[in-house]
């Protein structure tokens, strides 16, 4: 419904658009100007932008990475990592080995799949450098969350070019991204002799150039 209005600030005449049944304003605006005057006069408070956020800061150390963070005091004692990046290393770190409190006897050390400690961070980087591409046949590779029958073959893989056990190597140079069916293929032909070991990696360094 469309109504005649009288500016509370300028007193000018003004039409508004106003909703059926609903509560009458006390103060009405003909413009942003008088609506920003009106404001003023109510005294109210201004936002935190207005106010300057790095007034009343403290610097403090992260953890983690070394590197100076500004925060307000009232989270002086509580705020001690200056992204969440930095916060899951130093849980991993805390709550790895015996310091875990689902820590049994080390078994899970002695397992196949075992890679490490930092396994999760590391091949999630691989996965990124790879742009989440089997570097052997170069289909783009899904997670186990969106595999289904159809394309269950996509599943993300991340490949060690000589074997964890052999070297305990995760480096960067010795990791690369494949799907399910190339790192089937490739654990085959490794357990059943089929082609040299030397001529499996020499294939695979050269997809790595």
């Amino acid at each position: 419904m469309k109504v005649l209005l009288n500016c509370s600030i300028c007193r000018k005449e003004f039409y508004k658009y106003v909703s059926t049944g609903t509560f009458p304003a006390k103060n009405h605006y003909c413009s942003n100007l008088c609506k920003n005057k009106g404001i003023s006069q109510k005294g109210y408070k201004k936002s935190r932008v207005d106010k300057g956020v790095g007034r009343g800061r403290i610097e403090k150390k992260c953890l983690t990475c070394g590197n100076i963070m500004s925060v307000i005091p009232s989270l002086r004692g509580r705020k001690s990592f200056c992204k969440k990046d930095c916060l899951y290393e130093h849980m991993s770190k805390l709550m790895s080995g015996e310091n875990n409190p689902a820590w049994i006897n080390g078994s899970s050390y002695l397992k196949d799949s075992y890679r490490g400690d930092d396994w999760e961070t590391i091949r999630k980087k691989i996965y990124k450098r790879d742009n989440w591409t089997c570097r052997i046949c170069g289909v783009k590779c899904i997670s186990r969350r969106r595999a289904n029958e159809n394309n269950f073959y996509k599943v993300i893989q991340c490949h060690h070019i000589i074997k964890y056990k052999e070297t305990f190597d995760n480096s960067d140079n010795n990791l690369i991204t494949v799907c399910l069916r190339c790192h089937a293929k490739l654990d085959i032909k490794e357990r059943r002799g089929q082609d040299d070991r030397s001529n499996i990696l020499l294939s695979l360094y050269r997809v790595i150039i």
